[in-house]
């Protein structure tokens, strides 16, 4: 399946029109953390940066799998 990683607030959407495939929810929720861990590395204020932003999961129908808050603690 086809799962696309958007960044979303209440105010903006920045769009993964690009997508990668995997072959279950749970892998795509591994890439996701991954992802969110990735972006909390960038800096030390990344989670102040990021907060109230969350990575949403989204297959190829546009429905939302899972929703990940990027200021989540770090795993």
């Amino acid at each position: 399946m086809r799962c696309f990683f958007h960044l979303t607030n209440s105010h903006e959407v920045i769009r993964d029109d690009e997508g990668v495939d995997v072959i279950s929810v749970a892998t795509a929720r591994r890439l996701a953390l991954q992802a969110v861990y990735e972006l909390q590395q960038e800096s030390d204020h990344a989670r102040e940066h990021w907060h109230g932003w969350q990575l949403d999961v989204v297959d190829s129908g546009g429905s939302i799998l899972l929703s990940i808050p990027l200021d989540m603690p770090a795993q």
